[in-house]
């Protein structure tokens, strides 16, 4: 991350007004995103959350965080669950972890 920084850093310090981003650049960006998350290496780049989280590609979210046609809110009906007795829940994810 830190020597595409200094790459993204040069850019800066040598681009024209307004003018955009390489596509290699946001190329390696969104390679390390993928394995690193969109929020840290958005905060270690100085890139915008959201320009590379849309290049990420992906499920679209809605504004509260839903993925768009799912639902936000699990409902877990308790009735005949006991205090004392172990309870496991088990939701699984779209990559198919749980």
């Amino acid at each position: 991350m830190a020597r595409l920084g200094a790459r993204i850093e040069r850019w800066r310090a040598t681009r024209q007004k307004r003018w955009p981003m390489p596509a290699p650049l946001w190329e390696r960006a969104v390679a390390l995103a993928q394995r690193h998350g969109v929020g840290p290496i958005a905060r270690g780049l100085r890139l915008d959350y959201y320009s590379l989280k849309r290049r990420l590609g992906g499920p679209r979210t809605a504004s509260h965080g839903a993925v768009e046609g799912e639902r936000a809110f699990v409902e877990v009906d308790l009735v005949g669950v006991r205090g004392s007795e172990e309870c496991r829940i088990e939701v699984p994810g779209g990559d198919g972890a749980s």
